[in-house]
């Protein structure tokens, strides 16, 4: 009565199954590609918005370690930007004491005490370094100074991606807070 034969050939898809099933996850890849896309594009600005942040953190602590201002500035985002001096904050020359310059009251030959020349002014201000991804622009800075002090004087800068994102780097003093917004956000608080 309940006799079961062995069906002679074994079972398998056909054709019809795999080319549905097939159908399907090209169906399912189209849906699924724009928004696998669009979170890779977002990670990338947000990994390259906070390779700058760090950037300006580390200006911040440079400021401090080498006991001399750093002004973020439109030129500290550019690719040739290092801490060194700006022009304009080098001082002026050293001056060199002369047996006409000496007189009375001076440390020089009149007094017998031979003239010793001031010490060259350490520069008071370089330029902090952030570099920016390729691609990236500077649409408007607002300029902040990282103190020898360790604090700030508060500023931000407006980038745009590549992409074509605006973003805002706030740098909030006294406590150099440095932050990456979107641009309307940073554009409705106050500096």
């Amino acid at each position: 009565m309940g006799r079961r034969t062995a069906d002679p050939q074994p079972r398998g898809f056909t054709l019809i199954e795999m080319m549905v099933v097939l159908v399907l996850l090209g169906l399912v890849t189209t849906l699924a590609l724009p928004a696998v896309q669009r979170w890779h594009d977002g990670l990338q600005l947000r990994a390259q918005g906070m390779g700058i942040v760090e950037a300006l953190r580390a200006a911040a602590f440079a400021a401090g370690a080498s006991r001399r201002d750093l002004v973020m500035d439109r030129d500290s985002f550019s690719a040739a930007a290092t801490a060194a001096p700006m022009p304009a904050a080098s001082g002026p020359a050293p001056v060199e004491a002369s047996a006409e310059g000496a007189g009375a009251g001076s440390n020089g030959p009149a007094d017998g005490v031979p003239a010793v020349p001031p010490a060259p002014p350490v520069p008071r201000e370089g330029r902090a370094s952030a570099p920016l991804p390729a691609g990236w622009r500077v649409e408007r800075v607002e300029r902040a100074v990282f103190l020898a002090n360790g604090l700030c004087r508060p500023g931000r800068a407006a980038l745009r991606s590549p992409a074509g994102v605006a973003l805002t780097v706030r740098v909030d003093g006294p406590a150099c807070a440095v932050t990456l917004v979107p641009t309307d956000a940073g554009a409705e608080s106050g500096a």
